[in-house]
């Protein structure tokens, strides 16, 4: 969605969100760490730069393809037990 991002430093926030690169982290429960990392949005360039970082990582790390990737063999074996034929292009 092209918005900077702020989040508790929590469980899948961590895989998703590099601190200072493609979103802002604080630790969990720190009001003052939160309010100080909204702080850091209003300035625009900062703002812009992480809003800009966060779609490019999405478009690479984020795909269809790259996300259902992992279960293709599942998927496919799955369909091989039942005797279903699947295609070449599946998963594609």
């Amino acid at each position: 969605m092209g918005k900077a991002i702020v989040a508790s430093d929590v469980g899948g926030h961590k895989e998703l969100i590099t601190h200072g690169l493609n979103g802002v982290l604080f630790p969990a429960g720190d009001s003052e760490s939160l309010a100080s990392s909204l702080k850091q949005l209003l300035d625009q360039e900062a703002r812009r730069r992480l809003e800009t970082e966060g779609v490019n990582w999405v478009k690479n790390h984020r795909t269809w393809e790259k996300t259902t990737f992992v279960y293709r063999k599942i998927y496919e074996e799955a369909f091989r037990r039942k005797g279903i034929s699947v295609g070449r292009d599946f998963g594609k």
